[in-house]
């Protein structure tokens, strides 16, 4: 582009993020300090020295003071292993050294911003969906925990994240296409597919530190489309659960015989359903698909690599391709943990054979 281009794609782009959806986002947008707007601006331009969590971290001024975050959790976690019952009290029973691995933990700290209390009480919630969706909380999912209706939705896209490109300030995005067709996939099918392709988004050291740019996308195929609005509460709740900061959220309602007021109140709703924080960094944005794809280019978004074709059907390639390959670095990394787990056993079995060694004066 030309430095008119950008100028002119900039001034678009200011005319979506400088206007929340509806009145309740604004309001808490008014209660908000100072810096707390900017930095939700930050977020939502993508402005690296406000909004990554390295600027955060340099905040936090010292490696004392990180260690001094990490012992306040630590210390929230064994009270809590010692006095409740939960899916979080089960992991630390079963896993502790998983769950209180000093990584493991640094990257839930930075989805809260290096709130303690919030932090725990996210891992609360976090490890309590996890044991509903899988029925396990000991270690990460992988894909061979999925079940072949769960892979064959994964493959089917209706949610699908951007592994490997990004936004022009870096930073992944997911779409969730809410209108289109889900075959015969159960909403619990589709949470297990996001719920994996999250976590190993949040991996991600640069995840970890710019967030994500989440999309909801909305688009009326048919006179008579219906949303599942059951589904979308389900959707929305689980974003809070998840280790990675959402830095914005744009609901995307495309209709090409105009504005459908259907789907925009469905746009509106979801703006109610998500938390404050993700409230004042969501924006609404409708009109036919042409005008959306330049909607999204101007909010520094690749419109040329959006999962998703005019017709409002997703597109899979990019996401298949992915699987393959986490498919086969998911086998290496586990034949890696047990040859290093035989190794292990080895030592200790020669140090028994060898017996205790007697030091003569």
């Amino acid at each position: 582009h030309t430095a008119m281009d950008e100028e002119d794609l900039y001034e678009h782009a200011c005319t979506i993020w400088y206007n929340p959806p509806e009145g309740r986002a604004a309001r808490e947008l008014g209660t908000l300090t100072k810096s707390e707007r900017e930095k939700v601006w930050a977020d939502l331009t993508g402005n690296a020295e406000l909004s990554s969590q390295d600027q955060r971290l340099e905040q936090i001024s010292s490696l004392a003071e990180l260690q001094q975050h990490l012992m306040e959790l630590n210390q929230m976690l064994n009270q809590h292993a010692m006095t409740q019952t939960d899916a979080l009290a089960r992991a630390l029973h079963r896993a502790q050294a998983y769950v209180c691995e000093v990584r493991n933990l640094v990257k839930f700290l930075r989805s809260q911003e290096w709130d303690v209390s919030k932090t725990y009480a996210m891992m609360v919630t976090h490890f309590q969906m996890k044991l509903d969706l899988f029925g396990f909380v000991e270690r990460d999912v992988t894909l061979a925990d999925l079940d072949q209706r769960t892979l064959q939705c994964l493959e089917h896209a209706s949610y699908q994240l951007s592994f490997g490109t990004t936004d022009r300030a870096g930073r992944a995005f997911s779409i969730m296409n809410v209108t289109c067709d889900k075959g015969s996939f159960t909403r619990e099918e589709i949470l297990r597919s996001a719920w994996y392709q999250n976590m190993v988004l949040s991996e991600d050291e640069s995840v970890q530190r710019l967030g994500i740019v989440r999309m909801g996308y909305l688009h009326l195929a048919t006179p008579n489309v219906t949303v599942d609005h059951e589904f979308l509460r389900l959707v929305t709740s689980i974003i809070p659960m998840l280790p990675i900061r959402v830095v914005a959220l744009y609901i995307v309602v495309t209709d090409n015989k105009g504005v459908n007021k259907v789907l925009l109140k469905s746009a509106e709703l979801i703006v109610l359903m998500v938390n404050s924080f993700v409230r004042v960094r969501t924006r609404i944005i409708h009109g036919s698909f042409v005008e959306n794809m330049y909607h999204l280019m101007c909010l520094g978004l690749p419109a040329d690599r959006v999962p998703v074709h005019p017709n409002g059907t997703p597109k899979n390639e990019m996401l298949c391709s992915f699987l393959q390959q986490r498919q086969v670095w998911e086998q290496q990394h586990q034949l890696s943990a047990l040859r290093q787990q035989q190794q292990q056993q080895q030592q200790v079995q020669q140090q028994q054979q060898q017996g205790p060694h007697v030091i003569m004066d």
